[in-house]
């Protein structure tokens, strides 16, 4: 992604046991957001205040759904610099900018050195 570096966030859920039913759910507010905004990276800060104020989601409900939207691969995490030259967090689906997501990298990395699953 170019201007953009990319940091592979471990943060993994609280209930890592996620529903079908909200798995949709959290892919269809991601895509919501991406479409309201017609970028392929947004900023955290634009990323909370659609949520926040579009739909209501209380911050907590925001920090649950972008942690759950990161473990299930929908979104990469980075960091930008703005137009102002402030570093910034930057949130894009790794489709948009035809890369993979976290995900697919660790998977890659674990099979290309031969690790194994921690049990």
């Amino acid at each position: 992604m170019k201007g953009c570096v990319s940091i592979s966030v471990n943060i993994m859920s609280k209930e890592n046991n996620i529903s079908e039913y909200e798995i949709e759910e959290i892919t269809n507010a991601i895509n919501e957001v991406f479409e309201h905004f017609r970028r392929p990276i947004l900023y955290e800060q634009e990323f909370n205040l659609f949520f926040k104020k579009w739909k209501r989601l209380s911050d907590e409900q925001i920090k649950d759904l972008f942690v759950k939207a990161h473990d299930l691969g929908l979104i990469n995490v980075g960091v930008e610099v703005d137009a102002y030259g402030k570093a910034v967090i930057a949130i894009w689906r790794p489709g948009d900018l035809e890369e993979p997501s976290w995900k697919a990298v660790v998977k890659a990395l674990k099979d290309e050195l031969g690790l194994k699953k921690r049990r």
